[in-house]
């Protein structure tokens, strides 16, 4: 169960990143599966598809993500630096800071794409 949880956190995660490279639909779709918690089901109902379509959607999104990450690797640069952030947050708190607003930064950058 743990490992499925964090599998929908990890995708979630990737849709932040990368959802911006799909048509808005296919990205409405996923924000709504992956951060408001809303079924296949009633997606498919309101974009009056079937569920299995909706899911087939949604699956095909979540393995160009998987590929993307694995070239681009965006997601575990961004993952790397926060853990050095916080491994010297509080030797040089004002340089962690600014490390921090650049990330976000570059965060929303890519949902700009």
């Amino acid at each position: 169960m743990r490992e499925k949880i964090s599998r929908y956190v990890y995708v979630g995660e990737l849709v932040d990143i990368y959802g911006n490279f799909f048509d808005e639909r296919t990205k409405n779709m996923l924000e709504k599966y992956y951060f408001e918690n809303i079924s296949c089901n009633e997606i498919a109902e309101e974009y009056s598809l079937s569920k299995q379509r909706v899911h087939k959607i949604i699956k095909n999104a979540e393995k160009k993500m998987l590929f993307l990450e694995n070239r681009l690797g965006f997601l575990e640069f961004f993952r790397e630096i926060l853990k050095l952030c916080r491994k010297y947050e509080d030797k040089n708190p004002d340089i962690i800071n600014e490390l921090k607003k650049i990330i976000q930064n570059k965060r929303e950058n890519l949902k700009d794409v």
